[in-house]
């Protein structure tokens, strides 16, 4: 009997191991997320500050944060949203696999234009791996040559080429800082998702002032 007990305490202790490093790793990857969060957000106020007379910050927990910004002081988005959405690197299983599929810490800058677009445009940078599965699957007539390293396409060719070009996105696109742009007639009419570091998220507002002042109407 005490040879029996003894075997079934391999399996639980086994077990009671693998609970603590889970439970140790979701703490440690929650403190990561947390320290990872007030460094941006202290690198980016000020810029933020720099643009918009008002903005609110609101967390969403150890994922990320959500910047509402209204007045901007130059010619930007009336109202602009900024979200920063963490890797999940609380979970022992899921943050693995992010990392498998290239996922990244990410900002997301959203805002409608200032005349409702016509025409839809995406485009990716080929260093962002989930972005691009665009060009696969992105009808062929409407792709955009928009130099090295970008995947573009638009159901309005010229128009979409333009903008990419003189906003700025293709160059910032081609560099890395900037992953993904979106345009569309749908709001918000801009998404613009760039690397959570202080120069992706200043490409990112960058653009999205430009793009905000293109004329999509005609």
């Amino acid at each position: 009997m005490e040879a029996w007990s003894r075997d079934l305490m391999t399996p639980l202790q086994l077990i009671i191991a693998v609970s603590v490093g889970f439970t140790l790793y979701y703490f440690l990857g929650k403190l990561w997320n947390r320290r990872l969060q007030r460094e941006l957000w202290r690198r980016i106020r000020p810029e933020l500050a720099r643009r918009y007379g008002s903005f609110s910050f609101m967390p969403l927990g150890s994922s990320g944060f959500r910047i509402l910004a209204a007045k901007p002081k130059g010619r930007g988005p009336r109202k602009l949203e900024l979200d920063l959405l963490l890797l999940d690197r609380e979970n022992l299983v899921h943050y693995p696999v992010q990392l498998a599929l290239g996922e990244v810490d990410k900002v997301v800058v959203k805002a409608n234009l200032k005349s409702r677009p016509k025409a839809r445009l995406e485009a990716a940078s080929r260093s962002y791996r989930p972005a691009s599965r665009l060009e696969a699957r992105a009808p062929s007539e409407g792709l955009l040559d928009a130099g090295e390293g970008v995947v573009a396409w638009s159901d309005r060719r010229v128009e979409g080429l333009r903008v990419l070009l003189s906003s700025g996105a293709a160059r910032a696109l081609s560099e890395g800082a900037l992953l993904r742009i979106s345009v569309s007639p749908e709001e918000p009419n801009l998404i613009v998702q760039a690397r959570a570091c202080e120069s992706g998220v200043k490409a990112a507002l960058d653009v999205a002032e430009r793009i905000y002042l293109e004329d999509w109407s005609k």
